[in-house]
């Protein structure tokens, strides 16, 4: 059959694929789809300038297809995780305006109505009456090895308290601030404690700055990129 196909049919392109096997992931690695298979990795990496920047790119080349409203979006969600809400707003509206029959149009409009007068809240919740709570230490985007290390020290003092089911992680705030974050503790006073527990313990290296928050208030903190008036508020 094989055989068949490349003497018979020398043109077709099953003869092209059957003698040059790389055309096709050449094509495939070139294919709109694969490109934002790529950038969507690199969202969720946590790349978001990277990402608005090469979205725009891809979406002025396939300018017309219908691959354009997945850019649009992804550009969307990106912008609202370093930009805040204004800008998620303004491209969310922009999608729904302007690809109003696409999959991601309808997603975009179904927002508009239902989740964007949700997210528009700006007033912090009265933390007495919640019960998750964070350990948020601060860093300059540029500082990698620092943010590595403090990380690792990080991890090893929480599995010293392996019964309070403690878990970290590392959040962009904006383009220019990375968070560490200590998670589920379950009160205020219960994170302001381990924090300072953190400071004092001889065996580690974790000696930094930090604030308690509320997940409701760190959610509203990182929708309206509101850092300064929280830790004003306290």
């Amino acid at each position: 059959m094989k055989n068949d196909i490349i003497n018979n049919h020398p043109d077709s392109r099953y003869a092209s694929i059957l003698l040059n096997p790389e055309i096709i992931l050449e094509e495939d690695e070139n294919s709109p789809e694969f490109i934002y298979e790529g950038l969507y990795g690199k969202y969720e990496e946590q790349s978001y300038a990277e990402v608005i920047e090469q979205c725009d790119k891809f979406i002025n080349m396939y300018d017309g297809e219908a691959i354009v409203p997945k850019f649009e979006f992804l550009k969307a969600v990106s912008r609202g995780r370093l930009q805040g809400f204004e800008a998620y707003k303004e491209s969310i509206n922009y999608i729904a305006l302007n690809y109003p029959n696409s999959p991601e149009g309808k997603k975009a409009e179904e927002i508009v109505q239902n989740s964007l007068p949700l997210l528009e809240r700006t007033e912090f919740h009265d933390d007495s009456n919640l019960n998750s709570f964070k350990v948020v230490y601060q860093f300059e985007v540029d500082q990698t090895d620092e943010i590595e290390e403090f990380k690792a020290e990080l991890d090893e003092a929480v599995e010293r308290v392996r019964y309070l089911e403690l878990k970290t992680s590392v959040d962009h705030y904006d383009g220019n601030i990375l968070f560490v974050i200590v998670h589920n503790l379950k009160s205020y006073e219960g994170a302001q404690g381990f924090g300072e527990i953190l400071n004092e313990y001889e065996e580690n290296n974790i000696n930094k700055p930090y604030f308690s928050i509320s997940s409701a208030n760190y959610q509203i903190v990182q929708i309206h990129k509101s850092l300064e008036a929280y830790l004003n508020s306290q």
